[in-house]
């Protein structure tokens, strides 16, 4: 008997996350169909405001006029800084104000409910022609995020970017820098400027990787650091050779801020302002093409692992110093190792009846290592 009074009396829409914590939250649908929910307080207080709120739903539906509190839509730029001022200061945070700026710049003068499906589908036909497929699934996919707030908080009836298709993004191209343009570089480039650059190639680091680096991420006794904050999430020892301690050694004495590679007043350098303005006119001095289908700042990372798989290193040993989570990222380097099979062929030929070979005089090898000039950059 009191269990059915119970149920009875038990009001539709009103609940308690945390049982007995007396802070009632509200759930309604709201004229669009979306669900809403709101956090209250009292439960008397979180019953008057479930009711008021069906009843401004009801409202709009019958006599949407009557709203006196009737909101005008949403523009797409206050959504936009909306979600840019709820991101914080993270990583994330800056490329979502990059996505930001872009998207307003597009349409930021149209409401939330005016961008159609049909228009992203031709922006996206325009945009995938200046920069790399990845780019644009990027921009969509902070766009859609934006989106599903604004559905979910009652500011827009639908989410245009849903059904849009992502570009097919083509991560293998492997681009990178031939040995004799990197010594040449050597000539073009500030002595302090090319070691940053020399960083990059002999140890494979991220472009965000490496400008983020602090003193406190460095272990040089046990020739190393600790990336705290690397693409696959987890903290991640690097292992560096002699040349790139010395190098890690010098700016760490030479800068007198936390950063390793600090701007002029000691503050986070902008390395997308360090390769235009250093790296990219030394490669156009060598004749390269740069951009997306030639050099980038992120060409050093594959001449490091290309280096590596000409000199006949194991594919698990590349993908251990890159960083890569899967082997099949790696795998795109294994065209570079053609002549390691018989590297190692003759190896045992070597094992077996000396450096000579049967009936050749045997001993050790005195002559140059065909890829000795790539171990000496590398190792």
């Amino acid at each position: 008997m009191s269990k059915s009074k119970q149920t009875k009396t038990r009001a539709r829409g009103v609940y308690e996350r945390v049982k007995g914590s007396g802070v009632w939250y509200i759930r309604w649908q709201n004229e669009h169909g979306v669900i809403q929910k709101m956090k209250v307080g009292a439960k008397s207080a979180a019953l008057a405001a479930v009711q008021q709120k069906r009843a401004k739903v009801l409202l709009r539906h019958v006599a949407p006029e009557l709203v006196a509190d009737a909101k005008q839509e949403m523009r797409l730029a206050e959504l936009l800084d909306h979600r840019v001022q709820t991101s914080g200061n993270s990583k994330s945070a800056r490329e979502e104000r990059r996505h930001c700026k872009c998207w307003k710049h597009w349409l930021g003068n149209v409401t939330v409910n005016e961008v159609t499906t049909s228009a992203l589908e031709k922006w996206v036909a325009w945009r995938r022609s200046k920069v790399k497929p990845a780019t644009v699934n990027r921009s969509l996919a902070f766009l859609k995020t934006c989106y599903e707030v604004a559905v979910r908080e009652g500011w827009a009836n639908r989410n245009p970017v849903k059904s849009i298709r992502l570009l097919t993004e083509n991560n293998r191209r492997t681009g990178f820098l031939e040995i004799e343009h990197f010594q040449a570089m050597r000539e073009l480039v500030d002595p302090e400027d090319f070691l940053v650059i020399e960083l990059a190639v002999l140890s494979g680091l991220r472009q965000n990787e490496q400008f983020s680096l602090e003193k406190s991420h460095l272990d040089l006794s046990r020739r190393g650091l600790w990336l705290p904050d690397p693409k696959g999430g987890i903290r991640r020892w690097v292992r560096m050779s002699s040349r790139c301690v010395e190098i890690l050694a010098h700016f760490s004495a030479k800068s007198h801020s936390k950063w390793l590679f600090p701007g002029s007043k000691g503050q986070y350098r902008n390395a997308a302002h360090f390769a235009s303005t250093q790296f990219y006119p030394a490669l156009r001095e060598l004749g390269l093409e740069v951009g997306i289908n030639g050099i980038t700042w992120h060409s050093l990372r594959h001449t490091f692992a290309s280096w590596l798989a000409e000199a006949g290193e194991d594919l698990g040993v590349i993908q251990e110093l890159v960083g890569h989570s899967s082997q099949k990222t790696t795998e795109r380097y294994r065209h570079l190792m053609e002549n390691s099979g018989t590297r190692a062929v003759e190896g045992l030929v070597s094992l077996v009846y000396g450096t000579g070979g049967p009936g050749r005089p045997t001993g050790p090898r005195t002559g140059p290592s065909p890829n000795g000039h790539i171990l000496t950059l590398v190792k």
